[in-house]
């Protein structure tokens, strides 16, 4: 089953948003309650590197992100994270068929 539901023809996963657009929607989200612990986000087109997505951190606890970074083999692609105070936690990518990758 290449790609979902929303995505985009010819790029595979969900459409998602750029690093600034989710920390805009991250901000508003504590705006409306300060005490949220974690918070869904979908990425598009950011690079995976050991500490960072997409200039964002990554959670200390999490993981190594090799599996991540095997799959994006250096090309920017689509991750679903959890935004958390300590970082993002990635959960999903899609590789190039559409096939999604659990994290």
């Amino acid at each position: 089953m290449p790609g979902l539901a929303g995505a985009s023809p010819g790029s595979p996963g969900p459409p998602g948003v750029s690093p600034e657009e989710a920390l805009d929607e991250v901000a508003r989200a504590l705006a409306d309650d300060p005490w949220t612990e974690s918070w869904p986000l979908v990425l598009a087109g950011v690079v995976p590197e050991r500490t960072r997505l997409g200039g964002l951190p990554l959670r200390l606890k999490s993981r190594d992100p090799w599996r991540l970074i095997a799959v994006s083999g250096g090309r920017p692609l689509t991750v679903a994270v959890e935004w958390t105070p300590q970082g993002l936690r990635p959960l999903t990518t899609w590789d190039d068929d559409g096939t999604a990758v659990i994290l």
